[in-house]
């Protein structure tokens, strides 16, 4: 069974026209649901207000100087790292951003369910938080935009075909660009525009699909799946997989295998 990443400290939901700490720190980190409302927050310099809507992240000791504008109801979340988990991730300061609304409106309907009956569901709320971080890690991090996204252009698509059909090879930008006959920059240029990234980071991405499949579908070792996606060594591979999928390449073969 895989460890949840987030262990849930303390969850209330709640209703305030003042805050008690308006200047100070949380010693956890700290999530904010806010369902009507606003607050302004300043932050290293930075102000921002945050309202009906919004879900905020503030991490464990950052400085916060805050004051209520509307009265603010919310689900107040504080929530700290299980050491034990292999997931590495952390999420950014502020506002979080998610692209699937159906999906995080379902995660919300559920914690104002439970908010309603007044009850301890300490265990369905440290799921609901989980649900939260692991939805906004995979639209932001885990799975890019780009990774099937649709072009015509005929430089790219040899570029693309040849990453593929050479993907355990060291492959280099000159060599790419040589290929298909345009200089670096212009490669470089194309991909950006559009896939929204750079050649080489969409050669990562390709690897790390692979890899994936690999671990999941069959029984090689890790040397010879990073052999195949063109990583030089295991301990690369690892630490590279572990840092875009959130898990070791051993803990994802384990929960992936059917």
């Amino acid at each position: 069974m895989i460890t949840e990443p987030y262990k849930l400290v303390t969850y209330e939901y709640t209703t305030r026209n003042k805050f008690q700490i308006e200047q100070g720190y949380h010693p956890f980190n700290s999530l904010y649901i806010i369902q009507s409302g606003a607050f302004v927050s300043e932050s290293n310099g930075v102000v921002n207000e945050y309202k009906s809507g919004d879900i905020v992240f503030f991490p464990t000791d950052m400085k916060f100087h805050r004051h209520i504008i509307e009265p603010l109801v919310f689900h107040f979340i504080l929530f700290e790292r299980n050491k034990s988990s292999e997931f590495d991730f952390e999420l950014p300061a502020g506002k979080l951003e998610f692209r699937d609304k159906n999906r995080l409106q379902s995660t919300l309907i559920t914690f104002n369910r439970i908010a309603a009956v007044q009850r301890d569901f300490n265990n369905i709320q440290q799921h609901l938080l989980n649900d939260i971080i692991y939805q906004y890690y995979i639209e932001n991090q885990a799975i890019p935009d780009y990774a099937n996204k649709e072009f015509d252009d005929t430089a790219l698509i040899a570029a693309v075909n040849y990453m593929r059909n050479n993907i355990s090879s060291k492959l280099s930008l000159n060599q790419l660009a040589d290929m298909i006959g345009i200089s670096p920059s212009g490669l470089i240029w194309k991909f950006k525009t559009q896939l929204g990234t750079s050649p080489i980071n969409y050669l990562l991405s390709l690897r790390i699909q692979l890899a994936k499949q690999l671990l999941s579908e069959s029984d090689l070792s890790i040397q010879k799946i990073a052999d195949k996606c063109g990583f030089d060594n295991s301990y690369y591979f690892s630490s590279f997989f572990k840092k875009r999928i959130g898990m070791s390449p051993s803990v994802y073969r384990d929960s992936h295998r059917i």
